[in-house]
């Protein structure tokens, strides 16, 4: 034991673990993966400052070892309170209360106020991340191995936690524990509360996906509602597992499941003239070019070296794709019809890319709005124009705008714009990208669509499952209907008369010719 605490060996690790922090910071993309590695580390460093206050054979190191742990803590403290924040600001008074319950049991419960009581208390959290972070099968042993590590360190340690550290840890915890529930939780068990039948009803349950979703292994991933070229069948897609697509014929009832895709990209592109269908497989890499007629029908699998393909975006008969791989520094990548990659891009947070006819795109990140167009000669991008918004947003889960999700009206060439943290939907009008805001249908919206036939936008809300229809002339909501939370995948039919949304309640059609029918306007 007292090679292991010698004073070479400490100044060894110590330079060791210190160039191992210098590297992470350098590349920040590390910095959620390496995650659990800086908590042990910074827990180890916590547990020698300890038993260098009880051990005479240590007193030079204490203080040393105490700030740092301290440093290795930093990162995870700063990413609590922003998670704090975020909580509170997602799920409000009741998050809150939440949090101050987790926070009143840390004090109450623990009046001894060991650190391993708690440690312990987070393995429940450790397992459920499996399920919400979709590195959690990396993750998840790391963590499970860190709380190991930190439980043999302490096991003989009588270390308290402070009252304030504990109130702190076990809000936090709490908060954890919820969201991870919130998250994870899966979808489409039941039919809700909400009426499914009746001419008269605006809003249905697409019972036939539902039910067929219900068969499959983790039907929270299910996520949206894409109809083919002709507009009599629709293709759910699921994100990450198989079956990659339900299809579904509305008139016969019909439903098949294209399991030879295990997770088809959030939505899939239709090239109607050639009758081709794009899309790429989340879990491998892989991009796809299917047959409109029959996607079960592949004609096209090449692999790519994009990790986790995610959005994916094509105007009309064009020659260029847009597709992102879903990654903390959000790379994108314009590829031909035959999925060569031609060129990447990170530019910023870009969830979403709105191809226009002209071969331009729009785009918004970094508190502006984007216009680029492809230079395939020189192999760049060429900004056309840039316009940032009037207020800042600030982001729910990290510092900086989050003006992301994206609807286009073409006749009208306005580009929509919603904003997660301030709940407010942008309209900016072509060319010049004169920004206003629209509508505040409230925090947490997020996913968009733009009907035509009607002149609305659809805008479905994260966090309360509120789907609104809102008036691009006025930003008057015009209809308002809760449809489960986790909504998201809010796609319009081909004629403009439908919307379709995928939530944990289900999978909802809303048919905007009744809505305006009864007077709902």
């Amino acid at each position: 034991m007292k090679k292991l605490f010698s004073k070479k060996w400490l100044i060894s690790i110590s330079a060791v673990i210190a160039a191992l922090v210098i590297v992470i910071m350098l590349d920040l993309r590390l910095a959620f993966y390496s995650l659990p590695v800086v908590i042990v580390i910074g827990s180890i460093f916590l547990v020698l400052h300890e038993l260098g206050k009880r051990r005479p054979a240590l007193p030079d190191y204490s203080r040393l070892h105490l700030w740092l742990g301290l440093i290795f803590w930093l990162l995870p403290a700063v990413l609590a309170v922003i998670f704090q924040v975020m909580f509170f600001r997602l799920f409000g008074y009741y998050g809150l209360a939440i949090m101050l319950a987790g926070g009143a049991a840390g004090i109450f419960v623990l009046e001894s106020g060991h650190v391993a009581v708690p440690i312990i208390c987070a393995a429940p959290l450790i397992y459920a991340l499996k399920f919400a972070v979709r590195c959690g099968d990396t993750l998840v042993p790391v963590l499970f191995g860190a709380v190991a590590v930190v439980l043999f360190l302490v096991r003989n340690i009588k270390w308290k936690l402070p009252v304030a550290v504990r109130f702190a840890l076990f809000s936090l915890i709490c908060s954890f524990i919820f969201s991870a529930y919130w998250y994870i939780l899966p979808g489409m068990r039941g039919y809700g509360d909400m009426a499914s039948s009746g001419a008269d009803t605006p809003v249905r349950h697409i019972r036939e996906f539902e039910d067929a979703a219900r068969k499959t292994g983790f039907p929270r991933e299910y996520y949206s509602v894409v109809e083919n070229c002709a507009g009599d069948t629709l293709y759910l897609t699921n994100l990450f597992n198989s079956p990659g697509i339900i299809e579904l014929n509305p008139v016969g009832k019909h439903v098949k499941m294209h399991s030879r895709l295990h997770g088809a990209t959030e939505k899939l592109i239709f090239d109607c003239r050639a009758g081709r269908v794009f899309t790429a497989e989340y879990t491998t890499g892989y991009f796809y070019i299917l047959d409109a007629a029959d996607p079960d029908k592949i004609i096209t699998a090449k692999k790519t070296s994009i990790i986790k393909p995610s959005r994916i975006y094509m105007y009309p008969d064009s020659e260029l794709i847009y597709l992102n791989g879903d990654q903390p520094s959000f790379p994108w990548y314009i590829l031909n019809t035959a999925g060569e990659v031609l060129f990447e891009f990170e530019l910023g947070r870009i969830e979403e890319i709105v191809p226009l006819s002209d071969g331009s795109f729009l785009t918004s990140f970094g508190n502006a709005i984007h216009h680029f167009r492809y230079d395939d000669k020189n192999k760049k991008l060429e900004e056309i124009k840039t316009v940032g918004f009037p207020e800042k947003g600030l982001s729910a889960f990290r510092p900086g705008p989050l003006y992301q999700h994206l609807a286009y009206d073409e006749q009208n060439e306005t580009l929509y714009i919603s904003d997660f943290n301030t709940g407010r939907i942008y309209s900016a009008k072509m060319p010049g990208l004169e920004i206003r805001v629209l509508a505040e249908p409230g925090r947490s919206i997020r996913h968009i669509a733009y009907s035509a036939a009607y002149h609305v936008v659809a805008a479905g809300n994260f966090v309360t499952g509120d789907i609104f229809i809102i008036d691009t002339q006025t930003g008057d909501t015009v209809f308002k209907q809760n449809v489960g939370s986790r909504l998201r995948g809010v796609t319009v039919s081909r004629d403009g008369e439908k919307v379709y949304a995928v939530s944990r309640d289900g999978v909802f059609e809303i048919s905007l010719e009744s809505v305006f029918k009864h007077g709902e306007r």
